[in-house]
């Protein structure tokens, strides 16, 4: 049985130079699950996002369409009116909805878009980027729940989709709807399934108070790798 998204995961990881280069700051293990639902979890500034942007990137380099949805842009301030024209057509006027009933619509919409993917004979890849944002226990629970329902009824075309996460509840709640356990990547120390799932290790304010720098050295450090790679230099 073909397993595409697994097989694009494990891609990136043993060959794009974003996740091979000598100097790159963020580590990630693959742990194979359920074949067309990957959960990527580690903690703040361990490349949980830049490994979902590496994958919508491989998937378009394979002919497949990417389609990213990031639920930090309903706050996020777009440098560019582009941006803020975007963030409205996702999001609407949330003074109207809940959180999580905004949340769910965008990613309803999502879902529908790689069902249309699939009736023009393009497999698409769906990126949700913490999905939970906003979300209390329960209803991120039932975010996993529903996430699930929308996973199983995916068209057979559909690569599958990457969630990008720090919430256990979504997915405890996504294994149980799903009768499996996702395909997990853990980014940053090295943690199974598991392992992840019973809790991670606390964290001192003092570590809490330099994440910010933290942060930007991985950014610098990232950016660094980047400018190399485009001057064609490993």
């Amino acid at each position: 049985m073909k397993q595409p998204l697994i097989e694009l995961t494990r891609h990136v990881l043993d060959r794009s130079l974003l996740w091979t280069h000598e100097e790159l700051p963020f580590s990630a293990a693959l742990e194979e699950g359920h074949p067309r639902v990957l959960v990527i979890a580690g903690e703040n500034a361990a490349g949980k996002s830049l490994l979902a942007q590496c994958l919508a990137s491989w998937a378009r380099q394979q002919k497949m369409s990417p389609i990213s949805v990031s639920i930090r842009e309903r706050t996020g301030a777009g440098t560019f009116e582009l941006a803020g024209m975007r963030r409205m057509m996702m999001f609407g006027d949330e003074s109207e909805q809940s959180t999580g009933a905004t949340s769910a619509r965008v990613i309803g919409t999502a879902f529908r878009t790689l069902e249309s993917r699939a009736q023009e004979n393009v497999s698409g890849l769906l990126v949700l980027d913490e999905p939970e944002l906003g979300l209390s226990d329960g209803y991120a629970g039932a975010m996993g729940t529903y996430l699930a329902s929308q996973c199983l009824a995916m068209p057979d075309l559909a690569c599958g989709v990457a969630i990008v996460t720090h919430n256990r509840a979504l997915v405890r709640a996504l294994g149980v709807g799903l009768n499996q356990q996702p395909t997990f990547v853990k980014t940053g120390e090295a943690a199974s399934f598991e392992e992840w799932l019973k809790g991670e290790q606390a964290r001192s304010v003092e570590e809490l108070l330099a994440l910010p720098e933290v942060d930007r050295t991985q950014r610098r450090k990232v950016g660094a790798i980047l400018e190399q790679l485009r001057a064609g230099v490993r």
